[in-house]
């Protein structure tokens, strides 16, 4: 019985290195195909610094001291989410497009108000402070993050983003 307990776990365990094999395979490949503009070239910070900074009530509010990589990466991916939605509201209001921007803002609180189990006016004040703060801190800066992955260190939680512009 042990036997096989031990069978099953070593077969599960290269089903595993497989996939992550046949996944890693082409994200490496995209990542050394395609070329780069070093971020100082365009007068911005690294995408991660700027979001790591972008997101710093969010972490403080949602995360506690000593939180792992996968804790610190979903809180991320919240502030990518915001981000982003920022940027594209932004394009909808430059097309003269205020009613599709409103509607993005309200879908947006929508599923936070899900996500997050708050209320609603809680869920607004989260949107629209981070909607501020991106518009002060970060108005020049019109890169769309598509990537967030985070990994424990020795030192911390190590943060690598992928944006495009």
């Amino acid at each position: 019985m042990a036997d096989e307990r031990r069978r099953q776990k070593r077969i599960a365990k290269k089903r595993a290195r497989r996939r992550e094999k046949r996944i890693a395979k082409p994200v490496a490949y995209l990542r050394r195909s395609t070329p780069r503009l070093p971020a100082a070239l365009l007068g911005m910070p690294k995408i991660s610094d700027a979001i790591v900074e972008f997101a710093e009530p969010l972490v403080d509010e949602f995360l506690e001291d000593g939180a792992d990589a996968a804790e610190v990466r979903t809180v991320l991916l919240l502030a990518a989410t915001l981000w982003n939605a920022v940027i594209t509201a932004d394009e909808l209001r430059s097309e003269s497009d205020e009613a599709a921007a409103v509607q993005l803002r309200n879908d947006l609180i929508d599923r936070l108000e899900y996500a997050l189990e708050r209320p609603r006016g809680a869920c607004e004040v989260i949107v629209d402070e981070m909607a501020r703060r991106k518009r002060e801190l970060f108005d020049e800066d019109p890169r769309f993050i598509v990537d967030i992955d985070t990994y424990d260190t020795a030192d911390g939680v190590r943060v690598i983003a992928a944006a495009r512009l």
